[in-house]
C-alpha cells in the first residue's frame, strides 16, 4: 500500500516576468546520490504581470513554495530564509559551502557545485544537521522535515531568477543534503535571455536564497523512507511479518495481544509436553505473544498458521476477520475447558441480548436471551456508531396484516426487536462495510462516511432491566482498518497499547506513532473527493484522496472504562508458562550455534564414522547407510555418526574425538579403516589409515584415502591393547545373515581372514556366533553390488574367490524350510526385493482420515495387482480377491479405481504419481470378488424429475455387456411414478465443465462408460420426443434397389417423403457474465419453428423448473461454441428456431446458486483442533 508520508518532490521553474527559458526537469536528490528516484512536477511559466515578481520578495517565494505542497495535512512549525551573496563566481572552487545559519537548533548551509557535478549543469543543495556548537552529542533519532525553495538570482536584476522547490526529511543517518544536481544549464548561465539585457550571471556576481518551511512531525515518520527504521527502538513495539496475504490476521492478533487479559488467559492454557495434542494452537500462540513481548525484530506468524493447519495457499488467501476471530475463539475455548482459565474468554468478550415480541394491548411477551461475541452494525445510511446502535435496537411494529399470534390471546399488535441485557468488558463491533448489490448481483464495499467516538456511553442501549450499578462508559482501544475494494486491499490496526498511551499504527512488520486524525477522521471513510480548501487538486492529491476514500474502519474494539485496569493490567513474567522462554532461548542458542557453524564451515570437514553398531542395525545394502542413500528406505540406526572435525586435525586428534564419542577411555582401543567408493558404486571399508607423518592433516588424509568426496568416511574397529596389527595377507570380511522364516537381513559382525584360507573356513565362526550346531549346513553368498549376488564355493580360497577388504558374505541355513508362503527363498531373491522395493501407504476409501484403517507395507515394484491386494488383505484379515485399490489425488482423496490387470506396481505408480516414493493408494473391501465386479459397471444416475431445481440420485451395478436401456429399466424400477413412462421417453446425458455434453441412445453399450460414471436423466417433453422420432425415421430410411436395367444401371425404388419436423435440438448451458466460465447442469431443449421468444421462454421455464424469482433474473443469449465471441442476447421479436445452428448454443446468463466447493482464493477458513 502507498504510504501517506511517501517522498514527493515539486519543481518550480518560474523566473518572474522575464522568465528564463528552461527545459530542466530534474528531480530533487542528495549530493551524494545522483540517482535518487523521487517524483517531480513542473509548474507553468508565469506570463507577464502588471507587477514583476522579484527574488527579493520573500513572501512571494514562500507563497510559491506553499502552493506546491501536496500534503495539506502537514502542519507548519516555523519558517526561515537566508541569502548567500557571491561576489566572484568564477573564483569559486568546484565545491563550495555558504556560511552556516542556525534556525530552531538546526544548522543549515548551502552546498554549491558551480561547474556542476558531471552533467554540465550547476548543482545546488541544502544541508541540515543538528547544531552541536555547544558540544552536545547528536541524538540518533534527530530529524527535521523541511520544504524549501532554492533560488538563484541576479542581484542587479532580481526579476531574473531560477527557483526550484523540494521537501525532504533530514535525519542523523542521512547524507545531510538534498537538492538538485541539474539546477541550471551552464551554457545559459551568462547568456542574455530573449528581449532582456540581462542574464542570470552578470558581472560575476550571484545571489542564492533559500526559503524554508519546517513541518511538525508528531508521529516521527513524516516523509520517512523506512530504510533503517527500527520499530522497537522508536515505539517500543514490534510488528508481525506478512506471509503473503495475512495482514488481516496480523491486525487481529495485535488487537488481541494488547487486550492483556486475553493474553494472560492464553498464557494460562496448559501447553507442556504432557498436555493434550489440542494444545498445539495455544502453544504456538503463547510463543508468538511472548516473542511480541521480548523480540527486537518483527515476529513471524508461520508457526501459528502451521498450527492452524494452513498451507501456503491459505497464507495467500484473505479471509473475513470476524469469521477468523470466531474460529480462533472456538479453538481456544476448547483448549481452556477444564483448566484454570476455563470460561475466561466468555468473561471478556461475551455479552447478552434479548430478542422479544411484546404485545401492546395485552400483557404477553415472547422472548429469548442469547450470548453474543460481537455486534454487527449497519454502516449504510448511518451517520455513525450511535446511529447504528439505535438502529440495531429499533423496534418493528407488527400490526395490520402482520399481527402477531400470541398464545391464548390470538392476533395482537406487537413490538418486535432486540435489547442488550449486558455488554462484555471488551466489546468487538463489526462494521458491515460490505453488502450484496442486487443490480450488480455481487458483493460491494460501502465507502460511506461513518463516525465513531473515542468514548461512548452504552447505557441508553441496554434493556430497562439491566444492571446500572456500574458505569457503561466505554473507551476506544483499537480500530482495525481495510484499505482497498472487495477483492484487493490491505489491513492494518490502530491501537492504544495502554490506557494512557498514544495511538500506534501496526502495519504488518512496521509500528509507528499515529495521530488522532489518523485514528478517527482518516478512517471514517466517505464517498467522493473531499477538498476542504476548495482549490484545484494535483494528480497526486487526487490519488491520495482516492486512497483515503477506500480506507475505512471495519472493526472497533471498545473497553469498559470501569474494567480498564482489569483488561489492560500489566502482563508479568510470572504469567508466562516457564517452558515458553526456555524453549525459545534454547532454539535461539541452537540457531546461534548453527549460524556460527555456517560462518566457520570452511574450517571444518565432515567425517562419517561407522562401526559394528551401525552394521548390525543395518538391513540393506553395504555396511551402513552412507550419505546420499535414501534414509526412508532403511533403519536410521544404520546411519554413520557425524563428527565435525577441523581440517587441520591430525589422525590422533580424530581418533581421540571418536573414542570420546564412543565412550572409550583410550583412543588406542580403536583403529580406523578408510571407506572407499568402488567403481561399482558400493562403499566399503578398506585398509587401516596410517599417518604418513606426525603433522599430516585430516584434509590431506581425506585426499589420499577418499578421493572425489568432500567428506572422510571411516569404519571403526574396537580392539584390545594386545590386538596385533593385521598381516598384509589378511582382509576384513563382513558377515550378514538372511533368515528365510522372518524374511530379514541382519549384519552379524566382521572377521579377519587370510587370503590363503578357504572360504568355508569361516563356517565354524558363523555357527558359533549364531549358536547353531557345528554341523549346521550353511550356504554362502557374496554381496558384490545390489544387482549381483553370487553363490560362493566354499572350497575356494579367499584369493581365488577374489574376496578382499570390505567384502560382504551373506549366509543362510540350508536345513530350514519356511512354515508358510514367503516372498523370498534365498538371499538372491531378497536382495532383488530390496533393490525394487518401495513403501506404499494405504487408506480406506470410505474414511481416508481413519488412522486405524491405514496400512503401510514394503512391496516390490514387480508385484502384480494380485500380490499387492493379497498383502493388504493379509493385514486387514480379508481375502485379497475382495480388495479393490484406487489411485489418489495429490490431497490424498481417492480418485479412479485400478484394474486388476493393470500390470506391475511399478506401472501403476509411474502412471499416477510424480514420485514413486511412498505413494498413497486407497482400498475398498468388497462383498464380491473383484474379477466379478469388473464385469459390471457402477453407474450413478441423477434423475431430474421437475426440471433442474430438484434431483434424485441413484446407483446401479449393471453387467458391462448391458446397454443404456438397462439403466432406464433400473431407474424405472427404483424411482417412483415412472412405471408408465416408456423407455424411449427418457434422455440420458453426460457432461463436464458445465458445457461439454454427450447424449446416449438406449442401444449404446455400457462398456464405453468408465466405472462410477455419473449420468443425468430426465423425461423428455413431447417436443423433444418429436425430434427423436424424426431422427429415428431419417436414420432408418435406407433407399432400396428396385431393378437393374439392360445397361446394368441400378434403379432405386421410390421412397416415401419424410415429413419435416417443426422442432430441432438446442443445447443449453449456464454461465455468469463470461460464457467461458460455465456452471450448473447443461440440458437439451426443442426449439419450435415459428415460435417467438416470449412463448419460448414460457416453455423454458417449464423445462428448467425454476421459480419466478430465479427465472426472471436469467438473461438468454446465443453463444458460439468454438470461439470467444460476445454473446447475442434475445429480444421479444427473436425466434430461437431460426437463430440456432451448428456450433451455436443457448446460454442462460445468471448467478450460480448451486453449492460448490471453494476454489483457490475462496478457501473456507479453519483451524485444526
Amino acid at each position: 500500500m502507498p504510504d501517506l508520508y511517501e517522498q514527493y518532490t515539486m519543481v518550480d521553474d518560474d523566473f518572474g516576468v522575464k522568465s528564463l527559458d528552461s527545459s530542466d526537469n530534474s528531480p530533487a536528490e542528495s549530493a551524494h546520490d545522483t540517482h535518487a528516484e523521487t517524483e517531480h512536477d513542473k509548474t507553468s511559466t508565469t506570463e507577464t504581470e502588471s507587477v514583476p515578481e522579484v527574488a527579493t520578495d520573500i513572501d512571494m517565494l514562500k507563497s510559491k513554495m506553499h502552493s506546491t505542497m501536496f500534503d495539506d495535512e502537514a502542519e507548519t512549525d516555523s519558517e526561515f530564509d537566508f541569502t548567500w551573496e557571491i561576489s566572484d563566481w568564477t573564483a569559486l572552487p568546484k565545491r563550495v559551502h555558504s556560511d552556516p545559519f542556525v534556525h530552531n537548533g538546526v544548522r543549515y548551509r548551502l552546498l554549491l557545485f558551480p561547474q556542476g557535478k558531471s552533467q554540465g549543469e550547476v548543482s545546488l543543495f541544502l544541508e541540515a544537521a543538528p547544531d552541536v556548537s555547544d558540544g552536545a552529542r547528536v541524538d540518533p533519532d534527530w530529524a527535521v522535515c523541511v520544504q524549501f525553495s532554492l533560488v538563484m538570482w541576479n542581484p542587479n536584476a532580481p526579476y531574473i531568477f531560477q527557483n526550484m522547490v523540494a521537501h525532504h526529511r533530514f535525519d542523523a543517518e542521512d547524507g545531510g543534503d538534498w537538492g538538485f544536481s541539474r539546477f541550471y544549464d551552464l551554457r545559459r548561465l551568462a547568456a542574455r535571455h530573449l528581449d532582456t539585457q540581462h542574464a542570470l550571471l552578470e558581472r560575476n556576481v550571484m545571489n542564492i536564497t533559500v526559503v524554508g518551511r519546517v513541518f511538525k512531525d508528531p508521529t516521527g515518520v513524516l516523509w520517512h523512507n523506512f530504510l533503517r527504521y527500527d520499530s522497537k527502538r522508536v515505539t517500543g513495539y514490534v510488528g508481525l511479518r506478512n506471509q503473503g496475504a495475512t495482514c488481516y490476521l496480523n491486525s487481529l492478533l495485535q488487537s488481541l495481544y494488547f487486550t492483556n487479559a486475553f493474553r494472560k488467559a492464553v498464557f494460562g492454557i496448559p501447553t507442556g509436553e504432557n498436555d493434550a495434542a489440542s494444545a498445539k494452537v495455544p502453544h504456538a500462540l503463547q510463543r508468538l505473544f511472548y516473542q511480541l513481548q521480548t523480540s527486537d525484530e518483527p515476529v513471524s506468524t508461520l508457526e501459528l498458521t502451521r498450527a492452524f493447519g494452513w498451507d501456503s495457499a491459505d497464507a495467500f488467501t484473505q479471509h473475513d476477520v470476524q469469521e477468523l476471530e470466531r474460529v480462533l475463539m472456538d479453538s481456544l475455548e476448547g483448549s481452556m475447558k477444564g483448566t484454570k482459565v476455563d470460561g475466561a474468554l466468555s468473561e471478556l468478550f461475551v455479552g447478552q441480548m434479548k430478542s422479544f415480541i411484546r404485545c401492546i394491548d395485552v400483557d404477553y411477551e415472547s422472548s429469548r436471551s442469547e450470548d453474543f461475541w460481537d455486534v454487527q452494525l449497519n454502516v449504510k445510511g448511518m451517520q455513525g456508531l450511535e446511529t447504528s446502535l439505535r438502529n440495531y435496537i429499533e423496534v418493528e411494529m407488527l400490526d395490520g396484516e402482520n399481527q402477531y399470534m400470541a398464545e391464548g390471546y390470538g392476533l395482537q399488535d406487537a413490538q418486535k426487536g432486540v435489547s442488550f441485557q449486558s455488554f462484555p468488558p471488551v466489546l468487538h463491533l463489526q462494521l458491515k462495510r460490505y453488502e450484496y448489490d442486487f443490480e450488480r448481483d455481487s458483493m460491494t464495499k460501502i465507502n460511506e462516511r461513518y463516525e465513531f467516538p473515542p468514548s461512548v456511553n452504552l447505557a441508553p442501549y441496554l434493556d430497562r432491566a439491566a444492571d446500572m450499578s456500574e458505569s457503561w462508559e466505554y473507551e476506544l482501544h483499537a480500530v482495525l482498518v481495510h484499505s482497498g475494494d472487495l477483492n484487493t486491499g490491505h489491513y492494518y490496526g490502530l491501537l492504544k497499547p495502554e490506557r494512557d498511551s498514544p495511538w500506534f499504527k501496526f502495519d504488518d512488520d512496521r509500528v509507528t506513532r499515529a495521530t488522532n486524525k489518523e485514528v478517527f477522521e482518516d478512517n471514517f471513510g466517505g464517498d467522493g473527493l473531499h477538498n476542504q480548501h476548495n482549490k484545484p487538486l494535483s494528480a497526486r492529491q487526487q490519488r491520495n484522496m482516492r486512497y483515503k476514500r477506500q480506507t475505512s474502519a471495519y472493526m472497533l474494539v471498545y473497553i469498559r472504562k470501569s474494567r480498564l485496569e482489569q483488561v489492560l493490567g500489566k502482563v508479568h513474567d510470572s504469567d508466562v508458562p516457564a517452558h515458553i522462554p526456555q524453549e525459545l532461548s534454547q532454539e535461539a542458542a541452537v540457531e546461534e550455534r548453527r549460524r556460527q557453524e555456517m560462518e566457520e564451515q570452511h574450517l571444518y570437514m565432515p567425517v562419517s564414522v561407522a562401526s559394528l553398531s551401525q552394521f548390525q542395525s543395518h538391513h540393506g545394502f553395504d555396511t551402513a547407510i552412507w550419505s546420499g542413500t535414501s534414509l526412508d528406505d532403511a533403519d536410521h540406526a544404520g546411519v554413520p555418526v557425524s563428527v565435525r572435525a577441523l581440517k587441520t586435525w591430525t589422525l590422533a586428534e580424530l581418533q581421540a574425538a571418536i573414542a570420546q564419542q564412543l565412550g572409550l577411555d583410550d583412543s588406542a582401543q580403536i583403529r580406523l579403516r578408510g571407506c572407499v567408493k568402488r567403481k561399482n558404486g558400493t562403499i566399503r571399508p578398506d585398509a587401516i589409515i596410517v599417518s604418513q607423518s606426525p603433522d599430516e592433516t585430516l584434509e590431506q588424509i581425506r585426499d589420499r584415502v577418499s578421493t572425489r568426496t568432500p567428506e572422510l568416511r571411516v569404519y571403526v574397529e574396537q580392539i584390545s591393547s594386545d590386538t596385533p596389527a593385521p598381516m598384509p595377507t589378511q582382509s576384513i570380511v563382513f558377515l550378514k545373515h538372511f533368515d528365510v522364516e522372518t524374511q530379514t537381513l541382519v549384519g552379524v559382525g566382521h572377521v579377519l581372514v587370510d587370503s590363503s584360507d578357504t572360504v568355508g573356513s569361516i563356517v565354524p565362526y558363523i555357527t558359533q556366533s549364531m549358536g547353531w550346531d557345528a554341523a549346521t549346513p550353511v550356504v554362502l553368498f557374496e554381496e558384490i553390488k545390489p544387482r549381483m549376488i553370487d553363490i560362493v564355493k566354499q572350497d575356494k580360497t579367499f584369493d581365488e574367490a577374489e574376496i578382499q577388504n570390505g567384502d560382504i558374505i551373506t549366509f543362510q541355513r540350508n536345513d530350514v524350510a519356511p512354515a508358510g508362503r514367503v516372498r523370498c527363498q534365498d538371499p538372491q531373491q531378497y536382495y532383488d526385493f530390496l533393490y525394487s522395493r518401495l513403501r506404499v501407504n494405504f487408506v480406506s476409501r470410505q474414511d481416508p482420515e481413519d488412522e486405524d484403517s491405514c496400512v503401510s507395507l514394503w512391496l516390490s515394484k514387480k508385484d502384480s495387482y494380485d500380490d499387492v491386494a493379497a498383502a493388504v488383505g493379509d493385514v486387514l484379515g480379508h481375502p485379497g480377491s475382495h480388495i479393490r485399490l484406487y489411485v489418489t489425488n495429490s490431497d490424498g482423496s481417492p480418485r479412479a479405481s485400478i484394474k486388476s490387470n493393470s500390470g506391475s506396481l511399478s506401472a501403476i505408480i509411474s502412471t499416477n504419481y510424480v514420485s514413486s516414493h511412498n505413494p498413497l493408494l486407497a482400498y475398498d473391501i468388497l462383498d464380491m470378488p473383484l474379477v466379478e465386479l469388473e464385469t459390471k459397471r457402477n453407474v450413478q444416475v441423477v434423475f431430474l424429475r421437475n426440471g433442474l431445481s430438484t434431483d434424485e440420485k441413484y446407483s446401479f451395478l449393471l453387467p458391462e455387456t448391458g446397454h443404456v436401456g438397462d439403466i432406464v429399466t433400473s431407474l424405472k424400477a427404483q424411482a417412483k411414478g415412472l412405471e408408465n413412462v416408456p423407455p424411449e421417453a427418457f434422455k440420458l446425458w453426460f457432461f463436464n465443465n458445465g458445457r461439454n455434453t454427450q447424449y446416449f441412445s438406449l442401444h449404446e453399450s455400457l462398456k464405453r462408460f468408465p466405472d462410477d460414471t455419473t449420468l443425468h436423466a430426465a423425461v423428455m417433453t413431447p417436443e423433444e420426443q418429436a425430434v427423436v422420432k424424426h431422427e429415428e425415421q431419417v436414420a432408418s430410411h435406407v433407399p432400396q434397389v428396385d431393378t437393374v436395367d439392360e445397361n446394368g444401371t441400378v434403379v432405386m425404388a421410390p421412397t416415401p417423403e419424410i415429413p419435416a419436423c417443426p422442432y430441432k435440438w438446442v443445447h443449453c448451458f449456464h454461465f455468469w457474465k463470461d460464457p467461458m466460465r460455465p456452471h450448473s447442469i447443461p440440458f437439451s431443449f426443442a426449439a419450435a419453428q415459428g415460435e417467438l421468444w416470449p412463448d419460448t421462454k414460457l416453455r423454458l421455464k417449464q423445462v428448467t423448473g425454476y421459480s419466478d424469482q430465479v427465472f426472471d433474473k436469467i438473461k438468454f443469449a446465443i453463444v458460439r461454441d468454438d470461439s470467444y465471441a460476445e454473446p447475442h442476447y434475445f429480444g421479444d421479436e427473436d425466434e430461437l428456431y431460426a437463430m440456432v445452428g451448428d456450433n451455436l448454443l443457448l446460454g442462460l446468463d445468471h448467478v450460480d446458486k448451486t453449492p460448490y466447493k471453494k476454489g483457490y482464493g475462496e478457501r473456507a477458513i479453519f483451524i485444526n483442533k
